[in-house]
């Protein structure tokens, strides 16, 4: 049986859970022997009741302490096969299977909180070398694994993210009843979207720098993210035209992209980027900071810039705005679909081992 690490149904949704749930919502139709769970405290009510979640362990009892006590006694008492989404898992496992989505925490700790730093730089390198096999989003991130661990490379699969299907459908849906007033408002003005969590490694200042350097008075910059204690505070500077956005549902982000006049992001390491391949769905212009991952994934249909020159960021921005070539970008090869596919026919071939 393989147990799904479903804590991530505990957390806000970010990058990291955006996979969780999406591969969850496929693999739960698989062919395989699946099991989700989590401890008590889920927020993402919802797709836990899709996922049919089974909470287990007592409700004091949650996050890591669960992860490392908890899930893993219920995984050994099943006699299962632990599968996790979000980087980590159990220590004392031998029988599990992870996604590690980059190394951020180790190739930048000082992006982090000390605590969180410490913790993973301990514990990633100990269940990498320990699990069965290692899912990663990318094949960069893949070589950054296998550089710094020492792990083979077939014991690595590169499972891409995807783009959500309400993207894809958006045009048949009429989503208008579910957005809020005030996103109706925002829509209303020319403006530049970028889509991040607040933390360094976005590189939000150097955005924000490079939009206050534009000096287009109509024009907008919109920020849709959420904050993490799991990085450094960051202040960020009021500048006029600069909207933050928090606790945007799907509909409205949706909203959001396909109303915006480019897409922007200027993040200085990343392990893929989804809410660039959900840009591109949109049909949307992107620059994006020159990083090997978004040229693995983007190839030529984006613009790219130097994130650490805001001075080229805001050139790269005045190109884009004034570009009128059509995107030129296949979305079909980042499909939820397709990417569970291939996850579960790779776990199907470690079990035939085991």
């Amino acid at each position: 049986m393989i147990i799904v690490n479903s804590r991530f149904l505990t957390q806000s949704i970010s990058g990291v859970q955006r996979f969780a749930i999406e591969i969850s919502l496929e693999l739960v139709k698989s062919k395989l022997n699946i099991e989700f769970v989590s401890p008590c405290n889920i927020i993402q009510e919802e797709y836990a009741s899709i996922l049919g979640v089974k909470k287990i362990g007592p409700k004091f009892i949650s996050g890591h302490l669960w992860e490392q006590t908890i899930f893993p006694l219920y995984v050994i008492q099943k006699k299962g096969v632990a599968l996790s989404f979000c980087n980590t898992g159990p220590v004392i496992l031998k029988s599990q299977i992870i996604t590690l989505h980059d190394l951020a925490f180790k190739t930048h700790p000082e992006w982090f909180s000390s605590r969180f730093s410490t913790y993973y730089n301990w514990l990633i390198p100990l269940i990498a070398k320990r699990a069965k096999h290692i899912f990663t989003v990318s094949y960069v991130s893949k070589e950054e694994i296998r550089n710094n661990y020492s792990i083979p490379k077939e014991k690595i699969t590169v499972i891409y993210n995807g783009v959500r299907s309400n993207i894809i459908n958006y045009s048949k849906l009429n989503n208008q009843n579910k957005i809020s007033q005030k996103v109706k408002e925002y829509i209303k003005h020319d403006y530049i979207l970028t889509v991040s969590s607040f933390n360094p490694r976005k590189n939000l200042k150097g955005l924000i720098q490079a939009y206050s350097d534009l000096q287009i008075p109509d024009l907008k910059l919109y920020v849709v993210g959420e904050k993490s204690s799991n990085f450094k505070k960051m202040e960020y500077e009021g500048v006029e035209g600069v909207e933050f956005m928090e606790n945007i549902d799907d509909f409205e982000l949706n909203e959001l992209y396909q109303n915006c006049k480019i897409f922007v992001y200027p993040s200085l390491y990343e392990g893929f980027g989804i809410p660039i391949i959900e840009a591109l769905a949109h049909k949307k212009k992107v620059c994006a900071s020159n990083l090997p991952v978004f040229n693995e994934i983007c190839g030529d249909s984006i613009v790219y810039f130097n994130p650490n020159d805001s001075a080229d960021i805001k050139s790269k921005i005045i190109d884009t705005l004034n570009d009128t070539k059509n995107i030129n970008w296949d979305y079909k090869k980042y499909d939820w679909k397709v990417s569970s596919e291939k996850m579960e026919s790779r776990i199907f071939e470690l079990i035939k081992k085991s």
